[in-house]
C-alpha cells in the first residue's frame, strides 16, 4: 500500500515539471515588476493590490537584500519603504476610486506610467523607456551599492518580459474576439441562408 502511494508521486512528468518551472518564472517576474509598477505608475485598477503580488514583492525585496550579507542594506531598505509607502498610497487611492471607478480602466490594470507624455505612448513607456531607465540607473549605482544596482537592472529586465507577455496576451485576446465575430457571422449566415 505504501509503495503504491510512492508510485503516484513518482510520475511527475516533463509537462508538469515545465508548468511548475514556468509558474516559478512568472512568479519571479511579477515579484520583480510589482515594486516598479507601484512606484512608476498611477491610477491602478481596483483589484491590482488584491492577492499575493504585493506581499510576495515585499518578501522578495527583503530576501534580495539578504543575498549580499556584507553589503550596506540601507539603500535596499529605502526602496522597500518607498514601495511600502507607495503601496499604501495607491491602495487608498483605489479604495477611494472604488465608489467612482475610472471609465475604461480594467480592474487589474497595472497603472498609467508617469512617463506617459506626448513623446511616449503607454506601450513605449512601459515596454522600452521604463526598462531602459531602470537598467541605466542600476548600472550607475552598481559600483556604489551592488544589491540596489542588481535589483534595478533585474527589475528593468523583468518589466520588459512582463510587458512582452501582456502584449502577447492582448494580441491573443484580440484574435479570439475577431475569430468569435467571424464564427458568429458564419453561424448567422447558415441559419438564415
Amino acid at each position: 500500500m505504501q509503495d503504491q502511494g510512492y508510485k503516484e508521486h513518482e510520475g511527475f512528468g516533463l509537462a508538469e515539471s515545465f508548468r511548475f518551472s514556468a509558474g516559478l518564472f512568472l512568479l519571479a517576474v511579477f515579484a520583480m515588476t510589482t515594486p516598479f509598477q507601484v512606484i512608476l505608475h498611477h491610477s491602478h485598477g481596483s483589484r491590482y493590490f488584491k492577492g499575493g503580488p504585493v506581499l510576495i514583492s515585499l518578501i522578495a525585496t527583503v530576501l534580495w537584500t539578504g543575498m549580499w550579507p556584507d553589503a550596506d542594506p540601507r539603500p535596499m531598505f529605502a526602496i522597500y519603504y518607498l514601495f511600502l509607502g507607495m503601496t499604501a498610497v495607491r491602495g487608498l487611492q483605489c479604495l477611494r476610486r472604488r465608489s467612482r471607478p475610472l471609465p475604461g480602466v480594467h480592474s487589474s490594470y497595472n497603472g498609467t506610467p508617469y512617463l506617459l507624455t506626448r513623446w511616449f505612448d503607454e506601450r513605449t513607456a512601459k515596454h522600452k523607456v521604463e526598462p531602459i531607465l531602470l537598467l541605466l540607473a542600476g548600472g550607475a549605482v552598481l559600483q556604489l551599492t551592488e544589491p540596489l544596482g542588481c535589483f534595478l537592472m533585474a527589475g528593468g529586465a523583468c518589466l520588459t518580459a512582463e510587458t512582452a507577455m501582456a502584449i502577447d496576451a492582448q494580441r491573443a485576446r484580440d484574435e479570439a474576439v475577431a475569430d468569435a465575430r467571424i464564427e458568429a457571422g458564419m453561424a448567422r449566415d447558415r441559419r438564415w441562408g
